[in-house]
């Protein structure tokens, strides 16, 4: 009677522990080339002695990564952590390469169990975002601003952007995906808002998971088209101003060269007088003589 329920307590805790599953997260990492990546992989029912990783290379085949558990040493730029509270076994990939990006699953060989797997994305830079505003002097002719916020390097075509207008939060329209060659996803979103709203001093960000854009707003388009205005104003004010000066100095260097010195003028009179007063004197003298 004895060794059947011992037996029976064996076949049930065989049956238990062989229903027991592993999850893997994050489901998708993106990471640049040389960062570090941390795939978890936890185990619901009880610690195991080790966990088995693999990277799956194509559609058929699993390549082994490295082993992880307590007493297991790290190997090269593959390393491993365990925590027995919460039975999770990470693989730890250190300076990541191009060639680290695929598919990876935890195992354990002993039962036959196998994650549901974690996507990794090697990019050769880290994800960026910038959000463009169309110019000044075409936003006075619109009824409707166009805003595009430009996402790279990111790991999920899913990819959701957020618009934060004056502080509200929606999403804008998005196109398709466009997967590029450094192994991330580019995302476009655009969004649109009443030139009005614009004009009165809107201020927009857009933002994808940590990455948040710069902000735009109506107030440094009009800052910079004012100071521009005053900038040339101020440029053809001291044109003005030079031309004027000039103008001036020429005409009194001309007049200076025209007018007459006044002992020159006085002198050429008298001389005039004097020969007009002797022939006179000279014509009487001729009719007295007569």
């Amino acid at each position: 009677m004895r060794c059947c329920t011992v037996f029976a307590l064996s076949y049930l805790v065989q049956v238990f522990v062989s229903q027991a599953a592993l999850f893997q997260s994050p489901p998708i990492q993106t990471v640049h080339v040389g960062g570090r990546a941390i795939l978890n992989c936890s185990r619901d029912l009880g610690v195991l002695a080790f966990i088995n990783w693999y990277k799956r290379s194509d559609q058929r085949h699993l390549q082994f990564v490295s082993r992880v558990g307590q007493f297991v040493e790290a190997e090269g730029r593959f390393s491993g952590q365990v925590d027995e509270k919460s039975a999770t076994y990470s693989l730890v990939i250190e300076n990541v390469q191009q060639n680290d990006s695929g598919i990876y699953f935890c195992a354990d060989q002993i039962y036959g169990e196998f994650g549901n797997g974690s996507k990794l994305l090697v990019t050769a830079q880290s994800p960026t975002i910038f959000l463009l505003a169309p110019q000044a002097d075409q936003i006075a002719q619109m009824q409707l601003v166009t805003l595009m916020c430009l996402v790279r390097g990111m790991s999920s075509h899913s990819l959701s952007i957020r618009w934060n207008i004056s502080g509200n939060t929606t999403e804008g329209r998005f196109d398709p995906p466009i997967f590029d060659p450094d192994g991330g996803y580019s995302v476009r979103s655009r969004f649109q808002i009443p030139a009005e709203s614009w004009r009165s001093g809107a201020v927009c960000t857009c933002a994808a998971g940590q990455l948040v854009s710069d902000s735009v707003s109506a107030q440094k388009d009009s800052l910079q088209l004012q100071l521009c205005q005053v900038f040339s104003i101020g440029l053809a004010a001291t044109l003005v101003f030079l031309a004027v000066v000039a103008t001036t100095v020429a005409i009194r260097k001309h007049r200076k060269e025209r007018k007459p010195v006044k002992g020159e003028t006085a002198g050429k009179s008298t001389t005039t007088w004097r020969k007009d007063r002797e022939r006179d004197i000279y014509a009487q003298l001729a009719i007295d003589t007569n």
